[in-house]
């Protein structure tokens, strides 16, 4: 589609540039003609012979103005604005023999005839001058032309292709990823990765993933929600990853309720995005035939990276909060983290470990006081305290998709009426 825009856009350019009275009378302009060399002609000049000739140059002349005049007004029309007409409109001078062909197609034709062609006239030097006809029905005009009609071809079939194969997949946004990929400085005045001015640049972080395997865990979840409550379902929709936790104990609730109940939602994203991607660091032993990392860790990570990306890039689809500004301060300090360690940060398994090693026993906001929004610290401490949890591995990532798919429910609930399918499933299911 940008080809095609450029080439039209080039087009119009092309035809304004053409029909400016300066560049349009240097295109009528004919080569320069020295006539014969005279030193060379003086020396065999005869003045009989040339007598002769020019007789005979006359004799043809009357010829072709008595042919000129046998031709057809349309004809004759397109051959004085060729050779006459667009002159003139250039303030060219014609010479004599023009006003002789000239005369020749307008005295032998009635007066109808002649204002025929006179209109005939007038309307090919419209088209030159204020349409697209000379550039688009030359070579090179008919070249763009299937280039353009190729171009949109061609994106209208990436396009089909595209969606085809996107209705299937899920888009993923990676925090600490997106922090360490983008080399711009941490102080910089808008991080390129979360600004809106930046509309492509964030694109770039952005990937896909299948969820195939997620549909039946999702309603498997939801239809066992239903089942515990059977008074009051619509209750549940309330919740956004403390139910699940409840569920586990007055102690779990106690250690892992302050992160879903205590802050606000876009509070509670991010600290989950980020304890999940360093837990699932934690328990990622690639050597192990036999990793206990089950679909539910697939879930997990999958429900984790598309909420950032409905906070990062859809905002408008969760429920109202100050979520810009926390992500902005969270990518700052870990682009700050990162980058004053960047020697011992090899790839993303280092700058994970490096996290996991700052001691976060003294709540960040003591540290710090609240005047930045950043949860870096507060996701580690998190995820600390998931892997401290005296549970299967396989039990706490079934605890961890749950608190996504709950997280993932109460969005889809409290998005604006203009994204409301989500939300009527759920009702649908829970009633």
């Amino acid at each position: 589609m940008f080809v095609a825009g450029i080439i039209k856009y080039g087009e119009r350019t092309w035809v304004l540039r053409s029909a400016s009275k300066q560049h349009f009378g240097d295109a009528l302009l004919p080569v320069p003609d020295p006539g014969p060399d005279y030193a060379e002609s003086v020396k065999n000049y005869d003045p009989e012979f040339h007598n002769v000739k020019r007789a005979l140059g006359l004799k043809s002349s009357n010829n072709d103005g008595d042919h000129d005049s046998t031709k057809s007004s349309m004809n004759g029309a397109y051959y004085l604005f060729m050779e006459q007409l667009r002159h003139l409109y250039a303030d060219l001078i014609l010479s004599f023999d023009d006003q002789k062909k000239s005369e020749g197609i307008i005295r032998y034709v009635s007066s109808e005839e002649a204002f025929k062609v006179v209109e005939a006239e007038l309307s090919f030097l419209y088209d030159v001058l204020y349409t697209k006809a000379v550039v688009v029905y030359s070579p090179l005009g008919i070249l763009l032309r299937t280039v353009s009609f190729l171009s949109i071809i061609s994106t209208l079939v990436a396009f089909s292709f595209f969606i085809e194969s996107s209705k299937r997949n899920m888009a993923q946004n990676n925090l600490i990823d997106s922090c360490l990929r983008d080399k711009t400085k941490f102080n910089h005045e808008v991080n390129s990765f979360f600004d809106k001015n930046k509309f492509l640049e964030r694109y770039r972080y952005m990937t896909w993933e299948k969820v195939d395997g997620m549909k039946e865990p999702i309603l498997g979840f939801l239809l066992e929600m239903t089942n515990d409550v059977r008074r009051d379902r619509k209750e549940l929709l309330k919740h956004r990853g403390d139910y699940v936790i409840t569920k586990k104990g007055d102690f779990m609730s106690r250690k892992l309720g302050w992160s879903v109940v205590d802050v606000e939602f876009d509070h509670s994203i991010l600290l989950w995005h980020i304890a999940t991607d360093l837990f699932s660091y934690i328990n990622d032993d690639d050597d192990d035939p036999i990793n206990p990392k089950s679909e539910n860790a697939k879930i997990s990570k999958c429900l984790s990276e598309y909420m950032l990306y409905l906070l990062v890039m859809c905002p408008f689809m969760l429920p109202k909060g100050i979520g810009k500004f926390r992500i902005r301060d969270t990518c700052s300090e870990a682009k700050r983290f990162f980058q004053e360690r960047s020697l011992s940060i090899s790839d993303r398994k280092e700058a994970c470990r490096l996290l996991l090693e700052v001691e976060t026993k003294i709540e960040p906001i003591e540290v710090k006081g609240d005047k930045s929004k950043s949860v870096l610290f507060e996701a580690c401490r998190l995820a600390k305290m998931l892997e401290s949890l005296e549970m299967e591995l396989r039990e706490k990532w079934e605890m961890i998709s749950r608190v996504w798919m709950e997280m993932s429910c109460y969005a889809a609930i409290h998005c604006g009426g203009s994204c409301s399918l989500m939300s009527a499933f759920l009702c649908h299911t829970l009633s």
